[in-house]
């Protein structure tokens, strides 16, 4: 009983001198639009709880905002630090934030930093060379992505379910799709398994930036994409993982940049295509725009 005491004094003399500490900062910044100040989950910065304009500077005090974004920078560890209990915490104080602008710096979104919050649009930095598994899983109020040019891995369950989006644009850099399993550890349990876009049921449109260097679009990649319609794989793919399009059934038109041989020598992983859309692959030689010498080829052929 002692001890709770103690613990319960400790925390009542830490809440009132940061309560010192928030009404010397209101006192001596100005406020903006929405009088409505917080602290962050780091103690650390000031914010308005609805457009996050940073009163900890006063300087910054009269800067106009778009409400309701927040700018992620590099020295923000709930980002690139590695604690799994961390990355959760960053909407807590952030409920509101419907735009995450992650700035310049910033090379890795780490695992599940983003995931289950109600934002609808993100935009990345050309810094950006990683999304790790599960970071913006179940987003199902995203609507936006703004990739580019610098990104190479997205990770298996990255944008799981989010059932907002409808099209994406993938940079030309980016070389690699991942799928992921998770163990259950229980022989009785079955494990599960994830894709980069899986399960984002209203995805209709995919494009990949001209001279793609994508390599590998991993199992389960799109899997259950069932409103997705048409696709065009470059040329720089050599192989297609397990599941990859299952399930697609709307997936009518599925191309790929090269010819006919070259296809061939992709190699795809088991029920790559099962309950899809499609049952031929057309080819396109090379010429995206000039249809005459595409060349269809039977999914039972390859």
């Amino acid at each position: 009983m002692k001890v709770f005491r103690i613990v319960c004094l400790l925390l009542a003399s830490l809440i009132f001198s940061s309560c010192d500490f928030f009404t010397t900062l209101i006192d001596n910044t100005l406020m903006c639009r929405h009088s409505d100040i917080t602290v962050n989950v780091k103690g650390e910065r000031l914010l308005c709880n609805k457009c996050f304009l940073d009163f900890t500077d006063k300087d910054n005090a009269d800067t106009e905002v778009e409400a309701n974004v927040l700018r992620i920078s590099p020295d923000d560890g709930l980002i690139i630090g590695n604690e799994w209990n961390s990355r959760k915490n960053l909407f807590t104080a952030y409920p509101e934030a419907e735009t995450i602008i992650v700035e310049d710096g910033v090379t890795t979104i780490r695992n599940e930093a983003f995931r289950g919050q109600a934002l609808e649009r993100l935009v990345l930095p050309s810094s950006l060379d990683t999304i790790d598994i599960f970071s913006f899983r179940e987003c199902t109020n995203l609507m936006s992505i703004e990739f580019v040019e610098g990104l190479e891995a997205i990770g298996g369950g990255a944008f799981y379910k989010c059932t907002a989006l409808q099209n994406i644009k993938l940079p030309a850099s980016l070389t690699t799709l991942n799928g992921v399993v998770i163990s259950s550890y229980n022989p009785f349990m079955p494990n599960e398994y994830y894709g980069a876009f899986d399960g984002s049921a209203n995805l209709r449109n995919i494009e990949f930036e001209e001279n793609s260097r994508l390599s590998y679009i991993g199992s389960w990649a799109f899997r259950d994409c069932s409103r997705l319609e048409e696709i065009t794989i470059p040329i720089s793919v050599t192989a297609i993982g397990d599941e990859a399009f299952l399930r697609c059934g709307d997936l009518k038109s599925f191309n790929f940049e090269g010819n006919a041989e070259e296809w061939a020598l992709v190699n795809k992983g088991s029920n790559w295509n099962k309950d899809a859309g499609f049952t031929s692959v057309r080819c396109l030689n090379g010429t995206p725009d000039d249809t005459s010498d595409d060349v269809i080829v039977s999914v039972e052929d390859v």
